[in-house]
Order: structure tokens, then sequence, then C-alpha cells
């Protein structure tokens, strides 16, 4: 982690516990736990004792049971047993690039495990209207980390994949489908528990749509802050995803968001991009690539003044109804936010065109958009903020960040 890559010294862990330690690690749990249960257990079936190494049960127990037991009766080895667990890979890969918070450098390191932890137990529990990940979903999965794997590497990020695990399918309502201002969702991303929900009962092709769009948040840029608490203990709390930023906590004061709608905007127009570039002939999702295809060209044909008046691009529409049951038709998500977007990107350039040499409208868009996707995914949002700053004034931007409305935005941006 950036500026925090100090290591705490340990000893060198073990790879695995094998068959011939289960007799003494039996006696061990036996005393210091006092899980008779257990110890017998392993005793009886000394080929399981690897079990406890890797998250599966043994009895009802798992590994982070043990921990937590540990942790009442021996807090300094529960936290080096979590330490061997992490440096056998026992836990997942976070999609974190920085801690930030006035702590010690080994606190942060200390967080960032204890968060794996979290994670992990959290992705071996059942949560109530869970159902299997379907076939199609899983492919939209891997499409999704393939295509946004190839753009961390175009911004210089190393791989990383979300996996199956993280993905939860669930029918009937839950409070992860709420925003926090109370605003309805189809899907959420979870940064602190590392993991992205969608509502069963969307169609297969706005399923799609939705993982392409939480995995964008899923591969941007990640941090989290670690704050100590008055009584002694500390707490992680999310600071950043992709543009988003969480003001830094101070107490007894509200935590302000900035920048939300246009991540929002970013990661929708991302989502819908990598959704148009399935190409038509693929083995899994080649059918909703061809139905998206289609939708978005008879939509484009019948309502043109729809996607002229409305900022809208048409080569990927999520969803939306036909002229011929009367319906107004229902375009892609964040269309406000991608609209605010859109409207930024044209002032900036008729501004401030000489930023651009020889670019036409179009080319000087598509160059501002990337400069936010790499912002996104990198975190370094200062080279479009001075770009901004250079065109409509110094302390613009960080205006226009601390709206905290898509509405807000719009006239801000009418207003330069």
């Amino acid at each position: 982690m950036e500026n925090n890559e100090q290591e705490t010294q340990h000893k060198e862990a073990p790879s695995r516990i094998l068959p011939e330690d289960a007799p003494a690690l039996a006696d061990w749990i036996e005393e210091e736990l006092g899980d008779t249960e257990l110890a017998e257990f392993l005793r009886a079936h000394q080929e399981k004792a690897g079990l406890l190494t890797n998250g599966e049960s043994i009895l009802p127990r798992t590994v982070f049971d043990v921990v937590e037991d540990l942790v009442d009766v021996k807090p300094a080895l529960a936290q080096e047993f979590v330490y061997t667990l992490d440096q056998q890979h026992v836990f997942p890969e976070l999609s974190y690039q920085k801690g930030v918070g006035n702590v010690a450098a080994e606190e942060i390191t200390d967080a960032v495990r204890e968060r794996k932890f979290i994670v992990a137990q959290d992705r071996i529990s059942f949560r109530e209207g869970e159902v299997d990940v379907g076939e199609v979903d899983r492919s939209s999965v891997r499409a999704a980390n393939i295509a946004l794997s190839q753009l961390r590497e175009k911004y210089g990020l190393p791989q990383f994949t979300v996996p199956i695990e993280a993905v939860r399918i669930i029918f009937g309502t839950d409070d992860v489908f709420v925003h926090e201002s109370g605003k309805p969702l189809s899907a959420s991303f979870s940064s602190m528990l590392q993991s992205a929900h969608f509502q069963d009962d969307s169609t297969i092709k706005q399923r799609q749509n939705n993982i392409f769009h939480e995995f964008t948040h899923f591969h941007s840029y990640g941090s989290f802050q670690l704050d100590h608490m008055e009584d002694g203990g500390s707490a992680t709390r999310e600071y950043r995803v992709g543009l988003k930023v969480r003001a830094r906590q101070k107490e007894g004061l509200p935590t302000a968001t900035y920048l939300e709608p246009l991540n929002e905007a970013v990661t929708e127009e991302t989502a819908n991009r990598l959704c148009r570039d399935i190409p038509e002939d693929d083995p899994d999702l080649g059918m909703l690539a061809k139905e998206g295809h289609a939708f978005s060209k008879y939509i484009t044909e019948e309502y043109p003044e729809m996607l002229t008046d409305g900022n809208l691009r048409p080569y990927w529409i999520t969803h939306g109804k036909t002229k011929e049951n009367g319906d107004v038709p229902i375009f892609s998500s964040y269309a406000e936010e991608r609209n605010v977007m859109f409207d930024m990107f044209k002032m900036i350039y008729d501004r401030n065109p000489k930023l651009f040499g020889d670019k036409s409208p179009e080319e000087a868009e598509e160059h501002l958009f990337e400069m936010l996707q790499k912002a996104m995914f990198t975190g370094n949002i200062l080279p479009f903020g001075r770009l901004f700053n250079d065109t409509f004034g110094r302390g613009k931007f960080r205006e226009f960040g601390h709206l905290q409305t898509v509405e807000e935005q719009q006239r801000f941006i009418e207003a330069l």
C-alpha cells in the first residue's frame, strides 16, 4: 500500500497444518479453548486437520470460529493465526489500493488483514433470499472481469479479478438495494465487504449491465480510512471508490460525499461501452449482444430527438419500451448524471478549444472522458481538476465536487 508498506516482523509461517499435527493441535484446542468435541473429532480424523486453514467446516465450525474464540482467550495468538492464514493466501485479495488515517503504518497493515478476515467470513455466509448464480450471469462475470482487466492494464494497473463468491443475487427486498439517500437501487457494490449485490427479479439483460456497472466500481481505485475510537479500539470506513470521495470522518460531524454523481456517470458510461463491445458471435453472451445492438438501433431510429435533446449515446441502451404500446421509452441508467458529464465536456471544449489542438468536438469529448476514466481507475483526479480550473477559474472544480445532487451540478454547469 502506498506509503504504508512497512512490514511487521513475524516468524516464517508453516505452509499448512498436516495430518501429523492433528494430535498436538487437538490437545491445544481442548486445553486452551475447552472445545472437547472439536478436539476429539481431530484425534479421530487426523486427515481433516488441513480444513482448519482453508475456511471449510469441521463439525459446525470454521476457521473463523476458532479465531473468534482465540480473541477472547489469547488475542496475540489470534493475531498470529490470522497472519499465518493470510500468508497462506487463505483470505481473498481486496480491491483497496490504500489505507489512510493518522495511525502508524503497522496499524494500516493490520487493518487490511482484519478486513480480509471479515470479507472471507462474509463470503461463506448465507444472506436471506440469496439464490444461485446462473450460467448466463457467470458468463457476464467472466466477460466483465476480462474487459475491466484490459482497461486496468491500459492505465498501468495490475490485474485484478472479482471472484464469483463476491457476487450475491438476492430474491426480494433487502437493505443493500437502498442507497444511503433512500433512493432504491437495482444493484449495489459494498467496498467494505467487497461484494456486489443484484436483484433476482431483473431481466438477464438488465442484470448483465448491472454486473458490468458494479464490477467497474469493484475494479476502480479504492481506499479506506482507519480511525482510533474513544474506547481505545479502531474502526475502518470507506474513503474512496473511483472518483467518489467521502470526507474524512470528524467526530460529531456528518460525513459528506463528493463527486458521487460524476463517478456514477463515468462508471455507467464505461459499463455501457463494454457491453456494446461484446461480439454478437460470442458463444456465451452473443444473443444478448445481438438483442442489445438491435434495440439500441431501434431507439436511435424511432426517437432521434431524445438522443440529441437528452444527450444520450445510441450505442448501448439497456432497456426501454416500444412505441407500439404507447409508453414513453426508458433509456439507460444514470442518464441525468451522464447528461451533466457530457454537458461539462462540451462547455470545456467551447470555452477552451486551444487545449485540444486540432481535435474535433467528438474527439475532445472522448479525450475528456478518458481523462476521467483513468482518474476513476488510478485515483488521480488532479489532471482533470487542473484542466477544469484552467477553463472556468481557480477553485471551480472543488465547488463542483462539493455539490451533493445531480440537479445542483446541472445548474452549476449551466451557470459557468
